[in-house]
């Protein structure tokens, strides 16, 4: 089995890549950032690795990433589409170009790849295709129009491609994690971690590993599609 992960140097993707090395059925790896340069050492080293670089905000690197993976025969039966990131301003302030940056990592980016490798999973009648959202995609957040609008989208492909298909074993299913403990969530003003604290019933943010088990239970999952499985301490529950 051939796994791939898009933005895999820290945080979430990390973890899964941690996660799925642990899997004896992932014969290969393929894991991705911006910059091979950026990859984890233990990582990189992995004889099951392959590391390519992928910047999603250039369409011409995601075709060049395309034409790589066909080159070395690497197209994935399970795609994690984790990669993203968020360009935040208040709806009056956001400019245009970064509501085209957050469409383009975090929607078009993930369109051209997934579009690419489920016709390789549906020629061979089985395939994963695992689109990671947030909580934010159903209770919105003040400042965040352009990236709730993006991952709102994501969880809206998910569910037409589950149809798609079905018929020939190919799931297509979303994690939409809450506040997950990363460097991202480290560097919050003390005051905005306090609000974020007291939405989590839990009264806690979430780990990485937390979610990259849920991967795990998704590949598993053959039964479950166009789902999107929520996984935030309680929050979406609060909201």
């Amino acid at each position: 089995m051939i796994v791939l992960i898009t933005g895999a140097s820290r945080g979430i993707g990390y973890s899964m890549a941690k996660s799925m090395l642990l899997n004896p059925a992932v014969e290969k790896l393929v894991l991705t950032s911006r910059s091979v340069d950026s990859a984890p050492r233990d990582l990189l080293a992995h004889e099951r690795v392959s590391w390519l670089s992928l910047d999603l905000m250039d369409k011409a690197s995601v075709d060049a990433f395309l034409k790589e993976l066909n080159e070395k025969g690497l197209w994935p039966d399970v795609l994690v589409n984790n990669a993203g990131l968020t360009q935040d301003a208040l709806f009056i302030r956001l400019q245009w170009e970064a509501w085209q940056d957050a469409m383009m990592a975090n929607l078009n980016g993930p369109f051209m790849i997934t579009q690419a490798c489920f016709k390789h999973m549906l020629r061979k009648k089985w395939g994963r295709v695992i689109n990671i959202s947030s909580v934010v995609s159903r209770i919105g957040n003040v400042g965040q129009a352009n990236y709730v609008a993006a991952k709102s989208a994501m969880e809206g492909l998910t569910r037409a491609l589950a149809l798609e298909g079905a018929r020939r074993n190919v799931t297509v299913n979303a994690i939409a994690p809450g506040f997950v403990d990363t460097d991202m969530t480290k560097g919050l003003k003390d005051a905005d971690r306090q609000a974020i604290m007291q939405r989590i019933p839990m009264d806690r943010m979430g780990t990485p590993d937390e979610i990259a088990q849920a991967v795990g239970f998704i590949m598993g999952a053959g039964y479950m599609t166009g789902q999107t499985l929520h996984i935030n301490g309680g929050m979406y529950l609060s909201a």
